[in-house]
C-alpha cells in the first residue's frame, strides 16, 4: 500500500500534468508490487477531490477535526484506489 500526494501549480492547471502525474505514479506503484494507493483530502479542497474521484479512487471515509488551520478544524476525506 502506498500514500499520494499531489500538488499541481495554479498556474498550471487544466493542462493534463495531473493525469500524467497519477498515470506514472500508478505504473511505478504496480511495478514495486503495490496494490493500493491511499490519501487523504481536505473537505475543503472540492477541486482536489474530484481529481482524485476521476481517476479512479473511492472515498472510505471521513476524519473529522483532522487538521487545524488558522484555529478551523478543517475534515479530512479518505480515499483510496486499487490497483
Amino acid at each position: 500500500m502506498g500514500v499520494i500526494g499531489t500538488f499541481v501549480s495554479l498556474s498550471h492547471r487544466r493542462q493534463g500534468i495531473a493525469k500524467s502525474l497519477f498515470q506514472a505514479t500508478f505504473n511505478a506503484c504496480i511495478d514495486k508490487g503495490y496494490e493500493k494507493i491511499f490519501a487523504y483530502v481536505r473537505a475543503d479542497n472540492q477541486v482536489a477531490l474530484s481529481t482524485y474521484l476521476n481517476q479512479g479512487f473511492d472515498i472510505i471515509g471521513t476524519a473529522r477535526k483532522h487538521a487545524k488551520i488558522n484555529g478551523f478544524y478543517i475534515d479530512e476525506i479518505m480515499i483510496e484506489r486499487l490497483l
